[in-house]
């Protein structure tokens, strides 16, 4: 069953790539708002071998979180049926 939850679920970003599964329980599409409403989508693990998406998204949300306390993006990430 596909899940979609509308903030980042707790720790996350420590969960290395292998371990995604297992964190998440299936198929995941997560919502985080933005400044601009119209979301962007972005897939990473569309092939299990290629990790580079959720590294490049783990990096930058961590450090959006740690520069602000919150992902505070820019632009919403997600689904567009969640706005």
């Amino acid at each position: 069953m596909l899940q979609e939850p509308d903030q980042l679920p707790a720790g996350l970003l420590a969960t290395d790539s292998r371990d995604l599964a297992g964190a998440l329980g299936g198929p995941t599409l997560i919502y985080l708002p933005g400044g601009r409403q119209s979301p962007l989508f972005v897939s990473v693990l569309l092939h299990g071998n290629e990790t580079v998406g959720w590294d490049a998204v783990r990096a930058l949300l961590s450090e959006r979180i740690a520069r602000f306390g919150e992902p505070r993006l820019p632009r919403s990430l997600g689904p567009s049926s969640a706005t």
